[in-house]
């Protein structure tokens, strides 16, 4: 189950090219993770302002053309994320996957909050290098916790 959960995430993020961490906490039962391995539901968190809702709706549509996997994207903000992060990891239904801020990552890795995605880096890379300032803070220990994506333009 959490095998086919994980390669939604990917490929939702890979699409997405989004700063994106898959959750682990919650039981392994809960019903967006059994909806997403089901070729059902994906739940995925993007914070306010990071993507245009026209790049939302083509990347959920290409997704779900390529997945069958429907995508449930509920648009949060900043104030007060990281609160309502944790009360959502520790649920039996956190979202499948969350845009995250880089400093974010560790806390939540640490906390058992997130997806070890060390074994699906090359796949996500997609043959592209990820700049070290972004992917630094998402890996904790060696391993890679989230998607490196979003940054300021080169100077």
């Amino acid at each position: 189950m959490r095998t086919k959960r994980i390669s939604a995430a990917i490929a939702l993020a890979a699409a997405a090219a989004l700063t994106l961490s898959g959750c682990s906490m919650g039981a392994p039962s809960g019903g967006s993770q059994q909806d997403a391995s089901a070729g059902g539901k994906l739940t995925v968190w993007i914070m306010q302002g990071d993507q245009s809702e026209d790049t939302i709706k083509a990347i959920n549509e290409r997704f779900t053309k390529e997945t069958g996997v429907k995508v449930d994207v509920q648009t949060q903000v900043w104030a007060d994320i990281n609160t309502k992060v944790t009360t959502a990891l520790s649920t039996d239904t956190p979202p499948d996957v969350i845009d995250l801020g880089n400093t974010q990552v560790a806390g939540f890795a640490v906390s058992g909050g997130l997806l070890d995605l060390t074994d699906k880096a090359d796949d996500m890379r997609q043959g592209h290098t990820w700049l070290s300032g972004l992917e630094e803070p998402a890996t904790i220990d060696g391993r890679l916790y989230g998607i490196p994506a979003l940054g300021p333009p080169a100077p």
